[in-house]
């Protein structure tokens, strides 16, 4: 139930100017930019940006009415849902938006006009800023930004916006007139005004995030693969350090991958391998949670010498690694074995229980420190 911005809605019964053809968005032109500028991010800001529109429709002035209501959009190339709300409900935020901008502008258009016809021209502006000082659902949209910022209702009558439909046939239930049923914010330079109903779509809670490691989260890797040691780090004899850092959504997928540390030519390869994880929903106390995650690897290949020699010197390697396999448990003698072939495989091999058996697998003169592996 609304209330901090709650709508009054009214019937009316009158005659009402009938609705325009829908229009695209387009991009927001270099003067609507700059129009936006000249108001301020403050409540007398908004009040003076509402007013003028007035002013431009009621002058019949069409290009600068249409100028100011376009410049009510969010751009299309805008971060502000992602920014507020997070790469995953953000994205799906601002995609509901966009569809929505080509209609939003008639709809904008359409209840300002009638507005002025009624001789409202100074709006009252509402400022929502903290969450504690509002009710449901306001409190909800300001707690789930990431950082929050002010939201904005403009109330031409009384103390709170208000919203008048129309009953005349085929229209039930439509705005026809009064104040603008969502919120504005300020975005780059300038205030847009976002619907309700893209708002109501977040959900009931944002998601809690932790931070594991992989040592707890490997068991639930269900989806990996091998990759490649690229090429050119082989004939480079190129090795080192690289560190990921993923963030898993509550169905376990990546919705957030970057390197924080790594030779750009290894990252890329360990990105490629990344990427084709999935991993099982985590949850705490019974809710699904995001995880943090950030996995280091140590890619210095099972050495770029070794790699480079003949298909015998392989072969022989890898029936002198089978011969240890009863002893060398499962995990570090695939990785053993994938690191003969070239391959890149999320464990650590130098550091594990297994190390001194592993270093007596490898041939005198191959050092195991330089098996690809992950390293904790």
């Amino acid at each position: 139930m609304r209330s901090a911005a709650a709508l009054p809605i009214f019937l009316l019964f009158s005659s009402l100017l009938p609705s325009a053809a829908r229009s695209s968005q387009g991009a927001v032109t270099a003067a609507s930019a700059q129009a936006a500028t000249t108001y301020p991010d403050t409540p007398e800001g908004l009040q003076n940006l509402v007013s003028e529109i007035i002013r431009a429709i009621k002058a019949k002035q069409a290009p600068r009415r249409a100028e100011l209501i376009h410049g009510l959009l969010i751009p299309e190339n805008s971060t502000w849902f992602i920014d507020e709300y997070g790469p995953g409900f953000g994205a799906s935020l601002g995609a509901g938006y966009q569809r929505a901008a080509a209609r939003l502008e008639q709809e904008i258009k359409a209840v300002y006009e009638a507005d002025a016809e009624r001789g409202w021209t100074t709006p009252k502006i509402l400022r929502y800023a903290d969450p504690d000082a509002v009710k449901a659902p306001l409190d909800h949209f300001l707690n789930c930004m990431n950082q929050i910022v002010p939201l904005y209702t403009a109330a031409f009558q009384g103390g709170a916006p208000t919203i008048l439909l129309s009953l005349k046939p085929g229209e039930n239930g439509k705005q026809a007139a009064g104040d603008l049923d969502g919120f504005f914010t300020y975005d780059r330079g300038g205030f847009r005004f976002i619907p309700y109903e893209i708002l109501t779509k977040l959900p009931n809670e944002r998601p809690v995030r932790i931070a594991l490691d992989m040592t707890v989260m490997e068991s639930k890797l269900t989806t990996k693969a091998p990759g490649q040691m690229p090429q050119e780090a082989l004939k480079k004899r190129i090795g080192g350090r690289v560190v990921v850092q993923l963030v898993l959504d509550v169905s376990g997928n990546i919705k957030e991958l970057k390197v924080l540390e790594g030779n750009p030519i290894l990252s890329a390869a360990v990105l490629d391998v990344v990427k084709q994880w999935r991993f099982a929903p985590t949850r705490q106390d019974g809710d699904p949670v995001e995880v943090d995650l950030r996995v280091p690897f140590s890619l210095t290949s099972f050495s770029a010498a070794f790699l480079c020699g003949t298909p015998v010197m392989i072969k022989c390697q890898k029936e002198v690694l089978h011969s240890w396999r009863g002893q060398i448990t499962g995990w570090d003698f695939w990785v053993l074995l994938q690191g003969v072939e070239g391959e890149l495989l999320p464990r650590e091999a130098s550091g594990s229980r297994n190390a001194h058996l592993l270093r007596q697998a490898v041939p005198h003169g191959r050092n195991q420190s330089q098996l690809l592996s992950h390293a904790h």
